[in-house]
């Protein structure tokens, strides 16, 4: 069981990724507003959170290499209160451009968080029940995604959409203050064990930890193992990013489904993605401490080959077997089944780049694995939309069934290799 101090530190993180979410997404929720109140165009707001997008997706690279060489805490720290800062500053304008601008700076601001709540879990908690905390931390993105539009809309509507801003930014800067006193990353202070190097094998202090930053991407993403995970991770994003952003539409225009009923579908993936990361992180942890000479890496991937399967079987239902007079329970369950199944296999990819690396490259490894997530994010956008103005929504999301063969096959050839990087470790240390 957990201690005390074990306990904090996860609440600390979940709380403190949680508003940093529903920070970033703030915008998103007030835009009905945004545009009554403000005059500006539908259309050009889309540069507002193309902004963002990107500023977000360079930041998040970056900064796992960031958190390898400065304190994760500060980064944390540094993230929410920049996030608030600007978020204040965004509100003090009605300009698109301006709006653009801050928004900017918040998404860079924004991806120094998640490298460095990773960095802090791996030192509090052990590799036998890592997965399980990273899971259980993971869910704080659905948490916030169901709370923010109901809590941010409410306030938008009776106060306007600035206070429905500034309220969570004013809670991410109280937060920063607060981690002073109960977020800390380094358990030895308080006579606990620092698990970094178990999850890594770093047991030598000697080891070579002064090695660029281009040096370490480039070994990152040149090792097969890691590169074949970042693209089954690409695969699983986007997935993800196309049943969140475009199963609505498909199923009003191709199977005229309701729009209340095929509302449902979102968010009844959302709960079925907050129950499967946690079941995923459960399973891989009790499959890595069975005994036997298969490694915790390979016992967590066939872990998150099975979950592939279940992708595939619950696209196949989505695709071929949803009607509009269909049972609503069975359209609740297939879309629960999709979250679940989908959002597994993306839980343990993250564990599974972070144990596959040595410690002073864990940072490296997550900023790889978010470049192949964000990647797939982008090609589920405009790629897709133009796919199905060519081939149809039906054709386009038969395509996306069969996409999650080629992730189940990924994971089948995962299960029989190794990461390089921790072999010559191994090697450098006993030589």
């Amino acid at each position: 069981m957990p201690n005390f101090r074990q306990l904090l530190q996860l609440a600390s993180l979940y709380v403190g990724y949680g508003l940093s979410v529903f920070v970033r997404k703030s915008f998103t929720f007030v835009l009905p507003d945004v545009i009554n109140s403000t005059g500006v165009e539908r259309s050009q707001l889309g540069l507002v959170t193309s902004s963002q997008c990107i500023a977000y997706s360079v930041s998040k690279f970056f900064s796992g290499f960031l958190a390898d060489q400065y304190r994760p805490k500060l980064l944390l720290q540094l993230s929410l209160i920049g996030s608030a800062l600007t978020a204040f500053a965004f509100t003090g304008f009605n300009s698109v451009w301006m709006f653009s601008i801050f928004w900017f700076l918040n998404g860079l601001c924004q991806g120094l968080s998640w490298p460095a709540c990773a960095k802090i879990l791996m030192a509090w908690f052990p590799p036998d029940n890592f997965a399980t905390v990273w899971s259980i931390l993971s869910t704080s993105i659905n948490v916030s995604g169901s709370i923010g539009p109901l809590f941010i809309t409410t306030i938008a509507l009776h106060y306007g959409w600035r206070l429905g801003m500034i309220i969570p930014a004013c809670s991410a800067l109280v937060l920063a203050v607060i981690f002073t006193v109960t977020l800390q990353e380094d358990p030895s202070q308080f006579g606990l064990q620092n698990y970094q190097e178990e999850h890594s094998g770093d047991k030598d202090k000697s080891i070579n930890k002064n090695e660029t930053n281009i040096s370490q991407v480039t070994s990152v993403f040149l090792d097969p193992f890691l590169f074949l995970l970042g693209i089954s991770y690409l695969i699983l994003c986007g997935i993800r990013t196309c049943m969140m952003d475009w199963s609505h539409l498909y199923l009003i225009e191709e199977k005229q489904f309701s729009p209340i009923l095929s509302s449902t579908i979102a968010s009844s993936m959302e709960v079925g993605g907050i129950v499967g990361s946690i079941v995923s992180g459960i399973w891989s942890d009790k499959a890595s401490i069975s005994p036997g000479s298969v490694s915790r890496v390979k016992c967590r991937l066939n872990v998150a080959r099975n979950f592939c399967f279940g992708v595939t079987l619950s696209l196949y239902l989505f695709v071929h077997h949803m009607h509009h007079y269909s049972n609503e329970i069975f359209v609740v369950l297939v879309g629960f089944a999709i979250g679940f199944f989908v959002y597994g296999p993306l839980t343990i990819s993250g564990v599974a780049a972070l144990e596959s690396v040595p410690g002073h490259m864990c940072g490296a490894a997550s900023s790889v694995c978010s470049a192949f997530g964000n990647a797939g994010g982008v090609i589920a956008g405009l790629p897709v939309t133009y796919l199905a103005s060519h081939r149809g929504w039906h054709q386009t999301f038969v395509y996306i069934c069969y996409l999650s063969l080629v992730s189940l096959a990924l994971f089948w050839q995962l299960g029989r290799m190794q990461c390089q990087l921790k072999q010559d470790d191994t090697k450098d240390k006993t030589s």
